[in-house]
């Protein structure tokens, strides 16, 4: 076999390993071939046609963005069994003990909105896929808050109460260091941060996720939590929230058809959430025919490629349409292989139970969980309008209480950094407005719905 020296021969080689084997030629792979036969019949040839008339002027740093654009399709095209994957996970998981005594978290003091200062002195390494566990600051109490803002409404969270802070895909630990800082230091409520990896097996992620299920489980249980706050940064963040919701119906109706009455639901007291820079609402998918489905198929992983972008190009940028168009060849063809080898099946691109958890779901179940939306025109990623579009499905559509702020200009996930008091201002009245009536919803004795037949 001939070495591949750039993205195009990489593609080459195993689409023709693909179109010559007869594997193909099984219905339901075949799903999948038009969109392989498009990437050779018009995807290549465009990225001949780049290096012929560029051979002088494609430079170095452009054969290397094709290649990072290929390799992230390709890591990409793996994990779209993850919901299977996790699905099957949770079945089979055995739920947290209150006598476990082993802590699979991280805990860190924050003292400055500066992660590397307030690490400096550790003498073990925190990765950044590491839950860490950050406690309220007991010296500032929530009159005293000279930091930021002047908190103009109190907010009486309990001692045990947390913040599930999901962050943004991609992200470092010290650029969502400032929002910890804040809720520990200004409102006095512990934290826990968990930021799921964007590029990692549907294996591996779904042990990230059961093990973020038992730390909160664990917590509460141990620690008698009865109120959790999510807090969620982009689609990354929200899907996180999902797949909790997920694992927890799950394991909660496995238990309570095995008359575990010992076993609470931990989506039970989750009291409000926060969305910064999301969700990126279209409705629901209503592609039926293999025709529609292929298309919608490309058409997805072509949106996918504007979240991998900036980590592709090393700066924040979305449209690039070569490298998308790369990113969706690498994705497909390896969806292709792990189709035809048995390790995925065509339609897991087509699982909308995250969607579906989280577009009508959970807010149709837990319409009495308040949500602030966080957005800005100045988001390139996340367009005000799907915000907008989100928040008036769920208020008309459910009665869910939604509260909205709109920043000028911020880009995506960025609105803190450029905003810190508006941001703190807005958190301070969100919670002021809500944290207190939400102890009376933790009486509520509510079924969880199933989600896993979603």
């Amino acid at each position: 076999m001939k070495t591949p020296t750039n993205a195009k021969e990489c593609i080459d080689i195993v689409i023709n390993e693909i179109l010559n084997t007869k594997k193909h030629e099984e219905e339901d792979i075949a799903l999948l071939l038009p969109l392989v036969q498009e990437i050779k019949n018009e995807v290549l040839p465009s990225l001949t046609k780049i290096h012929n008339d560029n051979t002088q002027a494609l430079n170095e740093t452009a054969v290397n963005e094709h290649m990072r654009a290929l390799d992230a399709g390709w890591r990409i095209g793996e994990r779209y069994s993850d919901i299977r994957v996790l699905k099957h996970g949770a079945k089979m998981h055995q739920i947290p003990s209150n006598n476990i005594t082993k802590e699979y978290y991280t805990t860190i003091n924050c003292t400055s909105n500066d992660y590397a200062n307030d690490v400096k002195n550790k003498s073990f390494i925190i990765a950044e896929d590491d839950i860490i566990f950050v406690p309220r600051n007991n010296n500032n109490n929530n009159n005293n808050n000279n930091d930021m803002t002047n908190m103009k409404h109190k907010v009486n969270f309990g001692p045990n109460d947390c913040i599930v802070m999901c962050p943004w895909g991609g992200s470092k630990r010290k650029q969502y260091w400032p929002h910890i800082h804040y809720y520990t230091n200004a409102l006095g409520i512990n934290v826990f941060a968990f930021n799921m990896p964007m590029i990692a097996s549907s294996k591996k992620r779904e042990e990230y996720v059961l093990n973020l299920y038992d730390v909160l489980q664990n917590y509460k249980l141990r620690n008698h939590c009865n109120n959790i706050y999510i807090h969620n940064f982009s689609m990354n963040g929200a899907w996180l929230t999902a797949r909790l919701a997920l694992v927890d119906s799950i394991i909660f109706n496995n238990n309570s058809n095995n008359n575990n009455n010992d076993y609470q639901s931990l989506i039970h007291i989750i009291r409000s959430i926060v969305n910064d820079s999301c969700p990126a609402f279209r409705g629901r998918n209503q592609n039926t025919n293999n025709e529609q489905k292929e298309l919608h198929y490309a058409e997805v992983l072509r949106g996918s490629s504007a979240a991998y972008m900036p980590s592709i190009v090393g700066k924040v940028q979305y449209n690039r349409p070569i490298l998308a168009e790369l990113f969706m060849a690498g994705a497909v063809v390896n969806m292709t292989l792990e189709c035809m080898e048995g390790r995925q099946h065509p339609n897991d691109i087509d699982d909308q139970s995250i969607n579906d958890i989280l577009y009508y779901e959970f807010p149709k179940q837990y319409h009495h969980v308040p949500q602030l939306f966080l957005y800005s025109d100045g988001d390139m990623l996340i367009r005000p309008n799907f915000v907008e579009a989100f928040v008036n499905h769920i208020t008309k559509s459910y009665g869910v209480k939604t509260y909205k702020h709109f920043f000028n200009k911020s880009p995506h996930c960025m609105h803190f950094r450029r905003f810190p008091e508006e941001y703190g201002n807005t958190l301070d009245q969100f919670y002021g407005a809500n944290v207190e009536s939400s102890s009376i919803s933790s009486s509520k004795n509510m079924h969880t719905k199933n989600y896993s037949k979603l």
